[in-house]
């Protein structure tokens, strides 16, 4: 009995040894991290990737595939500066995302797929350098990170696979976060991030085009640069001339956004705006499972842990932030889903900000990050197999739509009806979104209709 009891207790010793060796190796040996972060991304880039090969045009793809001045096929860049010109003064500000999009529809989707999944991989990347502040490897918040875009992105197809709804509320945000960085960094040094005058004139030029994409995003990033200089100048007692020529070029794009004419154009579809209910829903937000309920509970429980080694400056910066890009949306009439992502963003910083605080010297702690990591990979896995089988069944069905249209335009019948096609979950693009109306005349079908050069579609 003994003698088994020695042999347990020595493998029970070498097992430990082993996995002391392997867990100082990923914690203290940045390299190993690099490589298993380098491993992650690359897999999530192939999932992403797989989503978007198989996400069909839809809905608005259709209609800004043509000019808003002609009519016609958007076939160049000029094409698309005139377009947008008229769009701006006769349906919405949002000229940047939308050049984009109009941009994309000139080439076969599979140049958008590639973009697309670039720009989702470069976003994980902003994020986590915004929450950490430095070229320092955390596996496991990049992970993190992958596992709420599943899970707490309330229309994850619209946000990350659909090309308008990317371009707008994806390709936005990045936009947005990636020019903010700079201000981040800048809390880490005494001396000027940019220090030639001609680079923070044009870092001000870029201010325009980073608050000019979002109606939220654009409100906050004129508060967020605004006090961060304010933040930075108490702490140093100097402001740098690259942020206040950031604040300025800010200020323009968000102006341009808000004030286009074409945005009261748009407002006047709607019924007038309860400012009151608005903010009574987007306090609810905040327990709801699906999207803050647990984010902000996690923050909130890592910031009891770590509270005293924080800097509070940089904690308040990111959390005003947050609670500007979910409260400015009281002033529009509503607050959709694909438009919540900069807010879960501005949370998701905050949890690796106070992730990176932790005390992770100790093996217990190593091991049930570990774990943590490991689950939430899992859980990433199985949302990709839902996505994956939603969105090719929708595929195939929208595939066979088209090719029957298709079908019956050779035949001479440019008057085509048509069956819906709705997916299950929101991992698909066209969840929560509109499909061909029984009105040949709604603008769901004059879109289809145009694009396949059909006289009239609609549904049964």
């Amino acid at each position: 009995m003994e003698l088994y009891e020695r042999k347990y207790y020595g493998i029970k010793a070498k097992l430990n040894e082993k996995i002391k060796i392997f867990f100082t190796s990923v914690y203290d040996h940045q390299r190993t991290a690099a490589y298993l972060a380098a491993l992650l991304m690359l897999i999530m880039g192939l999932l992403i990737y797989y989503l978007n090969a198989h996400t069909t045009m839809i809905v608005d793809d259709y209609g800004y595939s043509f000019s808003w001045v002609t009519g016609k096929r958007i076939a160049s860049v000029q094409d698309i500066v005139i377009s947008q010109y008229k769009h701006y003064f006769s349906w919405g500000g949002r000229s940047v995302v939308h050049f984009l999009a109009q941009y994309f529809l000139m080439f076969d989707k599979s140049v958008f797929n590639f973009a697309n999944t670039i720009a989702y991989l470069i976003l994980v990347c902003v994020v986590y350098l915004h929450a950490i502040g430095r070229f320092k490897i955390y596996p496991a918040f990049l992970a993190i990170i992958n596992f709420a875009f599943f899970t707490f992105m309330p229309a994850f197809g619209q946000v990350f696979l659909w090309l308008v709804g990317a371009c707008n509320y994806l390709w936005g945000p990045l936009l947005t976060f990636a020019y903010l960085l700079p201000y981040r960094f800048q809390f880490r040094s005494a001396d000027a991030l940019i220090k030639n005058k001609l680079l923070a004139f044009v870092f001000g030029l870029l201010g325009i085009a980073a608050a000019w994409t979002n109606e939220n995003l654009g409100v906050t990033a004129v508060c967020f640069i605004a006090l961060s200089n304010l933040l930075y100048y108490l702490k140093n007692k100097t402001v740098y001339l690259w942020s206040v020529f950031g604040l300025c070029g800010a200020c323009i794009g968000a102006a341009l956004l808000i004030l286009a004419p074409g945005n009261y154009v748009r407002l006047a579809t709607f019924h007038s705006i309860n400012y009151a209910r608005n903010f009574v829903n987007i306090t609810k937000l905040f327990f709801e499972p699906e999207y803050l309920l647990l984010p902000v509970a996690l923050m909130l429980i890592l910031y009891v842990l770590i509270k005293k080694q924080i800097d509070i400056s940089i904690a308040a910066l990111y959390l005003i932030g947050f609670l500007v890009s979910m409260y400015s949306m009281a002033a529009a009439p509503y607050y959709a889903d694909r438009a919540k992502l900069g807010s879960l963003l501005f949370c998701l910083i905050l949890i690796g900000y106070f992730y990176t605080k932790i005390e992770t010297e100790n093996l217990d702690a190593r091991k049930v990050i570990s774990i943590f990591t490991v689950c939430l990979l899992i859980m990433i896995g199985k949302d990709f197999n839902a996505a994956r089988k939603d969105i090719r069944a929708y595929e195939l069905r929208n595939n066979e739509k088209v090719e029957y249209a298709l079908q019956e335009k050779s035949k001479g019948n440019l008057d085509i009806v048509l069956p819906r096609n709705y997916p299950q979950t929101k991992y698909c693009a066209a969840w929560g979104l509109e499909d061909i109306n029984k009105n040949p005349k709604h603008w769901t079908c004059t879109g289809f209709a145009r694009y396949f050069g059909l006289r009239t579609v609609r549904t049964k």
